[in-house]
Parts: structure tokens; sequence; C-alpha cells
């Protein structure tokens, strides 16, 4: 036993995501530390000891266990770190007024006063974890979208009024800071939807930052770390046709679905892996709608980033695996085929890279304008539920 961290970190060595889940366990446990350090005093013993727990599960799942056992942790990551995450997100002294005004009390004033508060703001909403979770503890996109997507539920639902409670969101500034930028929101929605966006907006100043902190975590919080996950995996560049619609996409998606759905209703009834039971029926429906929406979401995530993402094999569908194996099994136009693809993709590329920004504000301002009503018109009902 006595050199098994150098063990395990030999062994981490050819692991890349257990040593990068090692290294932001690292710095996640100094972070969670320091700001338990900061808040024990003025914090009850009860949040001290939720604290102590968060630290615990930090260095117990991202430290210990990828250094004493580096084989199961690879084997048990992906439901070892969703857990992680959801723990962290579920422990009450997330739902604490008393929290966020220890570690934010108010706006402050001064020279640096524009970093200062921008960032207050970005750690008294929980933007910091969100962020920090999706993108330092890494899971499979199918993985990481509906486990976000709980997170930002459980905020919304829990934690909404203890944020709006605070010194720094129920304070003169955030008042100012949110009916500026409900205004400008309210001015973009009218030049493309002039029947009376203003409505929309909450009156009273606790709805408006209501629906500001939550379009921060929808936007921010779910959407901004799903499209960096996406990127890394699918790199434009290595596709050379043009991006398929979202519809076309989910037309082929809602194909798979029938044919999933198909076998479940007993189609197959013969083959060793019929569904015999209504239970498994059931089990093979919900897992064939999911797999249906979860395509449907990368189709259209691909379709805000406004070009072709594919990326390594393992995360290309079947169909593109065997386009890609083709030119190996045909021998000699094999050589020719890669130099002409090339060609093509450099051609998609430059064309994409010749005027980004006008192709995409298209596809963003619909989302971003939806976004933002759907909050005012349902968060506000939120922020007056009775807080923690």
């Amino acid at each position: 036993m006595r050199g098994w961290p150098l063990a395990g970190v030999r062994a981490l060595a050819s692991r890349s995501h257990a040593s990068q889940d090692l290294f932001f366990g690292a710095l996640a446990a100094l972070l969670w530390g320091g700001n338990a350090l900061k808040m024990a005093p003025l914090c009850s013993a009860a949040t001290n000891v939720q604290l102590a727990l968060g630290m615990l599960a930090i260095c117990g799942i991202s430290l210990a266990w990828p250094l004493l056992g580096p084989d199961s942790y690879q084997r048990w990551r992906v439901a070892a770190l969703a857990a992680l995450r959801l723990f962290l997100i579920c422990l009450p002294v997330n739902f604490n007024t008393g929290t966020f005004d220890a570690l934010a009390p108010a706006f402050v004033s001064g020279r640096f006063s524009w970093i200062a508060n921008p960032s207050l703001l970005f750690t008294s909403s929980h933007l910091d974890m969100l962020l920090f979770m999706a993108l330092g503890w890494r899971l499979p996109l199918r993985v990481h979208m509906p486990l976000q997507a709980a997170s930002i539920a459980i905020l919304l639902r829990f934690g909404l009024p203890a944020h709006l409670n605070t010194k720094l969101w129920s304070s003169p500034d955030m008042a100012w800071w949110a009916s500026c930028l409900h205004r400008g929101m309210a001015f973009l929605t009218e030049l493309f939807l002039p029947a009376g966006a203003l409505i929309v907006v909450p009156e009273d100043t606790r709805g408006q930052a209501a629906a500001l902190l939550s379009f921060c975590w929808l936007m921010a919080g779910w959407l901004l770390p799903t499209l960096l996950l996406l990127r890394p995996n699918q790199p434009r560049a290595a596709v050379g046709q043009p991006i398929a619609a979202a519809p076309e996409a989910a037309s082929g998606s809602r194909h798979r679905l029938g044919q999933h759905l198909h076998v479940a209703g007993g189609s197959t009834a013969g083959s060793p892996a019929a569904c015999h039971t209504p239970l498994r029926r059931l089990w093979a429906a919900a897992a064939a709608a999911a797999a249906w929406v979860g395509d449907c979401t990368e189709a259209g995530l691909e379709f805000l980033v406004g070009a072709p993402l594919s990326g390594p094999s393992a995360m290309q569908s079947p169909r593109t695996q065997q386009q890609s194996q083709q030119p190996q099994r045909h021998g000699a136009p094999a050589a020719a085929r890669p130099a002409a693809g090339q060609a093509e993709r450099q051609a998609a590329l430059g064309a994409l890279d010749g005027a980004p920004t006008v192709s995409l504000l298209p596809r963003w301002l619909p989302l971003i304008i939806g976004t933002w009503m759907a909050c005012c018109a349902v968060t506000p009902m939120l922020g007056r539920a009775p807080g923690f």
C-alpha cells in the first residue's frame, strides 16, 4: 500500500478522462473548501455540515477513487460523476439565502466595480457551479443534457426564491440593471413581434429579476456548456457536406423512433430479444422516445452552430461509420477519394467561415427571444413561491 499513489497516477496517465477528472476534482476541492471556510463563521451548524458533506463527496469520488481504483473508476465514471453533480446541486445549502449573502453581500463601488460586480453576480447565481460541473466533469452529451436540465429545474423550483431574497438580487442596483436589460429585450422583440411584446415584461422588480436569473440559467447554464461539449466531439472541418436542416434530421429520427416502437410493440416476437412483457415493451418505448428526443435536440444544436459537426468514429452514427470505411474496402480508388473529400471539406469550410455572424443571426434570434418571453411569462410565478 505504500506505493499506491504513484501507481494510481501512472495508471491515470493513459486515461485522459480520469486524469482530467482528477485535476478538476482538486480544483473543485480548493474552490469548495475556500468558500466553506469563508462562510463557516457566518452560517449555521447545519449549513457547515452540508458544506463538509459536499467536500467529502468531491474528494471521495473525484480524487480518492481515481487514485485508489482507476480501473473501477473508469468503469463507473459516468454514473459516479452524474451522481456527484446531482448531489452537489441538491444540497439544501444551495437554497439558503444566508449562504448567498455570505458569498456576495452587496454591490461594490469604486474603480474596479465594473469587474467586481459581474463577478459577484456570476458567483451568487450558481452560474459558476453549473459551468464548472458541466465543463470540468465532462459526461457524454446524451447524459449531460438531461442532467444539466434537471439541475436547472431544481434551481428554478427550489432555489429561485432564495436567490431573489438575497441582498444582491433585491438591491436597487440590481433592479435598475434588470429593468434596463428587459427594456432592451422588449425593444428587440418588438422589431420582430410588434404585437405587444412590452406586456410580457413583469411589472414588479422581483418578477423582472426572476425572469433575468432564469434566462441566464437556461442560456448560460444549459445551452452554452452543451454547445461547448458538442463542438469538440464533432468538429466542423471533418465533414465536407453542408449541414442538413434540423427538420430533416428530426424526420430521420422519427423514422428510427418508428422502428424502435415497431419492435417494442412485439413485431419481432419470434426473436430471442423480443419484448414479451408489457413492462419490457414500455421500457423499449421509453428508450426509443428518449433516443428520438436526443436526436432532435442534437439536430437543433447543430442547426444553431450553423455548420456540420462531426468527430471521432465513436460519436458517429453507424451509417457514417460505414461510409467512412468504404474507401478502405474498394482498393485502388480509395487513395483518390480522401483527396477529393478534403478539397470539398476545405471549400465548405471557407464558405462557412466567410460570414458566420450573418448566417447564424436568423437562427439565434428566435431562440433568444422565445426563451426570454417564456422566462418572463413563467418564472415570476416561481419567484413568488416561499423560500427556504
